[in-house]
């Protein structure tokens, strides 16, 4: 059974509610998950590409490359097309 002094110091330890801290940690979990979801999707980006490339898709629309394809079905610099 709890004594008065223990229930007394079990409330003074409690975390004081503080709403800023709670709407802080919410948003950190809000993007810590909408990372997790952005590293699922890029994933399945870069294996579409990759099928894409192996199946020849870009040369079937007149590119030079499937840089070149990605450089301009998506609006990127080729460089960054090349990364990917």
């Amino acid at each position: 059974m709890e004594t008065c002094e223990q229930a007394l110091l079990r409330e003074l330890h409690a975390p004081y509610p503080n709403p800023e801290l709670d709407e802080l940690e919410r948003l950190g979990e809000q993007i810590a998950d909408l990372s997790a979801h952005l590293e699922v999707a890029n994933a399945r980006l870069l294996d579409l590409i990759r099928e894409f490339d192996a199946r020849g898709g870009w040369g079937v629309q007149g590119a030079r490359s499937c840089a070149h394809w990605l450089a301009w079905r998506l609006g990127i610099e080729l460089n960054a097309a090349r990364e990917r």
